[in-house]
């Protein structure tokens, strides 16, 4: 039987390698937001913000991290690979996600089960 040796290397990621990213996350009007999805799309990590906006979460350097919440826009930040420390102090700010809708028409159902009745088989 022939052997085969494949040499494989895994890439392992060393503790120096990990980064912070931790700060505060506020709306245009500087008002902080709580509740916000913070998702490490390369690692699939996540968290949110507290009642202060504040937020920390571990990456690696060329990581992505997403920031939603209902009402803005998403924001997306690209953690750098050559950082200077081990902790990012980041400021988010997130714009208001506003939608219009047109062509709604509302109305008047009647309270009782007999009258909706009489409209809708007509």
């Amino acid at each position: 039987f022939p052997l085969v040796f494949v040499n494989v290397k895994a890439q392992v990621a060393l503790p120096d390698d990990v980064v912070s990213v931790q700060g505060f996350i506020t709306n245009q009007d500087g008002k902080y937001i709580e509740s916000v999805h913070i998702v490490n799309i390369s690692n699939r990590w996540g968290t949110a913000s507290n009642r202060e906006g504040q937020f920390r979460m571990a990456a690696m350097p060329g990581d992505t991290v997403r920031f939603t919440c209902v009402g803005y826009i998403p924001y997306k930040y690209f953690v750098p690979a050559d950082r200077q420390s081990p902790v990012i102090p980041l400021h988010i700010l997130m714009l208001v996600d506003t939608t219009q809708i047109t062509g709604v028409t509302i109305y008047p159902w009647p309270s009782d089960a007999k009258a909706l009745e009489r409209p809708i088989r007509a």
